[in-house]
C-alpha cells in the first residue's frame, strides 16, 4: 500500500476570491499538509495574488494544480478573477505543473451537496483537521466568511483525487 501511496501526485488546490486567496496543499489524499488563507488589498490585487502563487508552486513543487472552471456558461466569477484563474494556470503551465479545472457544479454533485456551508461540512467530514474552521451558517444580510475559501479550494482536491481514483487511499 505504502508503494501505492508514493505513486499518489501531490496536490496544491488555489480559490482566488475578490478579498485574497485559500490554499491547500496535499502529499496524498485525505492529509492535506499546509493550507493558509491570505488576504490581498490593493490596486494591483492580481499581480499579488499570482506572486502568492508563484511563492507557493516554488515553496511546495506540487505535481498538479487544482482551479475552479471559470470558463462555464454558469459561473458567476467576476472577470478579474476568470482572469486571474488564466494566469496562475499559464504560470503553472510554465512551471511543468499539471492544471486540472472542476466546475463548481461538477464538485458539489461528487459532494452531494447544494450550498457553501453544506460544501463546508462534507469537506470537514474527509478531513477532520479543517472541521474547526467550519464557519457558521450564514445569514442573507452577512457577506461570505472568508475560512470558506478554504473548504472550496480542499473540495477542488477532493475532487480531483477522486476523479483520479486515489479517493479509496484517503480512507485506507
Amino acid at each position: 500500500m505504502n508503494e501505492t501511496r508514493t505513486n499518489t501526485p501531490s496536490v496544491l488546490a488555489l480559490y482566488p476570491s475578490a478579498r485574497g486567496m485559500a490554499h491547500i496543499f496535499f502529499v496524498a489524499p485525505g492529509t492535506p499538509t499546509n493550507w493558509s488563507l491570505r488576504k490581498i488589498r490593493g490596486d494591483d490585487k492580481n499581480i499579488q495574488a499570482l506572486a502568492t502563487a508563484s511563492e507557493l508552486f516554488e515553496r511546495y513543487a506540487p505535481q498538479v494544480l487544482v482551479l475552479e472552471e471559470t470558463k462555464e456558461k454558469k459561473c458567476k466569477r467576476s472577470p478579474r478573477i476568470c482572469a486571474l484563474h488564466n494566469a496562475i494556470a499559464k504560470a503553472a503551465k510554465a512551471q511543468g505543473i499539471t492544471v486540472v479545472r472542476y466546475t463548481k457544479g461538477a464538485v458539489r454533485e461528487y459532494l452531494g451537496v447544494h450550498t457553501k456551508y453544506g460544501t463546508a461540512h462534507a469537506v470537514a467530514e474527509r478531513i477532520p483537521a479543517l472541521a474547526p474552521r467550519i464557519p457558521p451558517p450564514r445569514k442573507i444580510w452577512m457577506c461570505e466568511d472568508h475560512r470558506q475559501h478554504l473548504f472550496d479550494a480542499a473540495a477542488l482536491a477532493l475532487m480531483h483525487y477522486a476523479t483520479e481514483g486515489y479517493e479509496q487511499l484517503a480512507t485506507a
